[in-house]
C-alpha cells in the first residue's frame, strides 16, 4: 500500500457503509493502521461498522478533537517518515473540509506527502465544478495553501 495521507469519508448517522462508500474504499481502509480523528470513539464505531473484523487493538489514534493544536500534527504524521500510510478520519462525513483535518493535509503537503481522497459515492456532487479531474488523478489542493502553510509555520 502505498505511503500517504488517505482522507477517509465516513458515514452520517446509521446509512449502512455499503451505501456510502465504494468497495475500494473499504480495500484501502483495511490496510490502515494509523488514524488521525477527530473523535476516537466515533473513529472506531465506524471502522467496525466498515469490518466487523477490523484490528482495532493493532491501531493507533491520533486525536485531533476540534481545537486541536497545531503544533501536534507533526507529531501524528511521523507514521508517514516511517512508511506507514495515515487516515484522516473526522466527524463531518468529508474530512479535511471545515475541520481540523484542513490542517493536518496543508502539513503534509507541505512535508512532501502525497495526499488521496477516498471519495464517498455521494460526495461527487460536492466536487463538481472544483477540480473533478484532480480528484480521480489522487492530488488534493487547498484553497490558499500557502495561507494554511504560514499559519502552521
Amino acid at each position: 500500500m502505498e505511503t500517504a495521507l488517505y482522507l477517509i469519508p465516513v458515514t452520517l448517522g446509521e446509512t449502512p457503509v455499503s451505501q456510502v462508500l465504494p468497495a475500494y474504499n473499504h480495500d484501502v481502509i483495511l490496510g490502515i493502521r494509523h488514524f488521525i480523528v477527530e473523535n476516537v470513539r466515533s473513529a472506531r464505531r465506524f471502522l467496525r461498522m466498515l469490518d466487523h473484523e477490523f484490528p482495532i487493538d493493532d491501531s493507533t489514534f491520533y486525536e485531533m478533537g476540534k481545537h486541536a493544536q497545531a503544533d501536534q500534527f507533526a507529531s501524528y504524521l511521523k507514521p508517514l517518515q516511517q512508511g506507514f500510510p495515515v487516515g484522516v478520519i473526522s466527524e463531518a462525513g468529508c474530512p479535511a473540509v471545515a475541520d481540523p483535518g484542513a490542517e493536518v493535509v496543508a502539513m503534509a503537503q507541505h512535508k512532501g506527502f502525497r495526499v488521496i481522497p477516498e471519495v464517498a459515492i455521494q460526495l461527487g456532487d460536492l466536487f463538481l465544478g472544483v477540480g473533478v479531474d484532480l480528484l480521480r488523478q489522487g492530488d488534493f489542493l487547498l484553497v490558499d495553501l500557502e495561507f494554511h502553510i504560514a499559519s502552521l509555520l
